[in-house]
């Protein structure tokens, strides 16, 4: 580009020297015109001796930030009247920076805009991002997805229709600084001024040597090292159960197990994996896709595995096929000895007990749960004496674990130590000595004795050997052997994985 300059110069010297001594000054259109014309004849001229290099999210296709009228931190365009700043929405910060440009009709409602977005994030954000607009990460990766050019960087292109609005969303990854971009038009997106910011957009990422994580399918799979620990008087032991498959959801929340005999059932993401459990190893013997998103398991007693969710038909699973069902479209967990469930979403005043009748069909009836004690349900677990809800406190509003009687009878209210605020109870399960939980919140494991008293607890990473996972599920066999699911990012951070564990313990 400086060499095009010079001889750019030279020639105006020789061709205009009598108009440059006149002090004749020429309009920015014109000036930009004689540009283009002097640097066209200046390329065909070295043609045959100039080498052109690109580089990927640093493209300098025109020097001076002078020949661009808006200039941010990350990229410059040429944008016109028509599209305004709404610095309302305007952020920007080291590593970061969004800008909205928008185009109002006579009524001042936005009729198109374009909204420019960088930052600084790993590879699995951005990887989610693509997935997140029903992008195949595969074909992605093996690049057969759709991309268009935009300032110099590969963009992948997703048309969407959302609430009748239709919008363009276009995304990039610079991997060497670690920095992602995605640009999204709303309105008409082959209106002028919209495409003279797409076709005059160029980036100005800082440069860097870093690489992405792999992708998950080349990661590798996370085994912890699980120890022992000790709450008041009683031992607690952690056992990985390691899956011949390893489970990647895209949802770090809702992932369940359930052990039945040595089947165990993992459920995440709109699976539903049945795997073969042999001392801490766990072979995969079936994938099963399911329509609807399941975020609930439970097993009684006698081997029935029951899967539900918000508008999700009822599910039940034996001996690793599915059985009959009866109906139900909401939340459901089954009792220890399967005579009856609760079903509930998040009202407390509309908790249902269902009765499992003989014949397989189900009544129901209001389960009276007391909404002066709590305001709303997050989760329900049946042991052998009681109904603990997880939920919301009527008085403060903080969460904490709630203790029926089978018939919905409040009984007390466990709590933390200083009696105060839990994070977010995920499972429960009654033993001898009283109730064993997990905090997938706070990533913890609680123990209150019979009398609802608060004994101790333990963080994740000494028991798990983990590294702040969202725990996600508590069961207990009919054996009393105790099982707990959660999501932890892989040592590599090539993605989330699925891992489960045995707890033993003499409590």
């Amino acid at each position: 580009m400086k060499a095009k300059r010079i001889v750019a110069a030279l020639m105006c010297l020789n061709l205009c020297l009598t108009a440059a001594a006149c002090g004749n000054k020429e309009d920015n259109s014109s000036k930009e015109g004689s540009s283009s014309a002097v640097e066209t004849t200046v390329s065909e001229a070295e043609e045959s001796t100039e080498e052109t290099s690109e580089t990927e999210g640093n493209t300098d296709v025109i020097e001076n930030d002078t020949d661009y009228n808006v200039v941010k931190t990350f990229w410059k365009s040429n944008i016109p009247d028509t599209l305004k700043e709404n610095e309302e929405d305007a952020s920007e910060g080291g590593d970061y920076s969004t800008n909205v440009f928008e185009a109002l009709d006579r009524n001042e409602e936005v009729e198109r805009s374009v909204k420019i977005e960088v930052t600084k994030e790993d590879s699995m954000d951005y990887r989610r991002g693509i997935i997140s607009y029903d992008i195949d990460l595969k074909d992605y990766a093996d690049g057969k997805v759709d991309t268009v050019t935009l300032g110099g960087m590969d963009f992948v292109k997703i048309e969407r229709e959302y609430w009748g609005e239709t919008s363009i969303v276009f995304m990039a990854r610079y991997e060497a600084s670690q920095m992602s971009v995605t640009i999204k038009v709303t309105g008409d997106a082959d209106s002028e001024d919209i495409q003279s910011v797409l076709n005059t957009i160029e980036f100005t990422l800082p440069e860097g040597t870093e690489t992405d994580a792999p992708y998950p399918w080349d990661g590798e799979p996370l085994i912890t090292e699980a120890g022992t620990v000790q709450i008041g008087s009683y031992n607690l032991t952690a056992k990985q159960i390691i899956a011949s498959e390893s489970i990647l959801p895209n949802d770090i929340f809702d992932n369940r197990v359930a052990v039945v005999d040595d089947t165990m059932y993992a459920l995440s993401d709109y699976h539903l994996y049945i795997l073969k459990v042999n001392g801490t190893e766990a072979e995969l013997q079936e994938t099963v896709e399911l329509e609807d998103d399941y975020g609930q398991m439970s097993c009684d007693e006698n081997c029935n595995v029951y899967v539900s969710g918000f508008m999700g038909s009822l599910l039940v699973y034996r001996d690793g096929k599915q059985a009959d069902a009866p109906e139900g479209e909401d939340q459901f967990v089954i009792s220890r000895d399967g005579s009856f469930g609760v079903e509930y979403f998040t009202s407390p005043d509309k908790v249902n007990k269902v009765t499992i009748n003989s014949d397989g069909t189900a009544s129901r009836e209001i389960l009276p749960v007391d909404t002066s004690i709590i305001s709303m349900v997050s989760d329900v677990f049946i042991t052998k004496d009681y109904i603990l809800i997880s939920g919301s406190s009527a008085d403060d509003n903080r969460h904490r674990l709630f203790m029926f009687d089978h018939n919905g009878n409040y009984l007390k209210t466990l709590a933390d130590e200083e009696n105060d605020s839990l994070g977010s109870i995920t499972g429960a399960v009654q033993t001898d000595n009283g109730i064993l939980a997990v905090d997938g919140n706070m990533r913890t494991v609680i123990l209150w004795d019979n009398d609802g008293k608060y004994i101790g607890e333990v963080n994740d990473g000494d028991l798990f050997g983990t590294n702040y996972p969202w725990i996600s599920g508590l069961m207990q066999t009919k054996d009393g052997n105790i099982y707990v699911s959660m999501v932890e990012e892989r040592t590599d951070k090539s993605w989330d994985e699925m891992i489960m564990f045995q707890l033993d313990s003499d409590f």
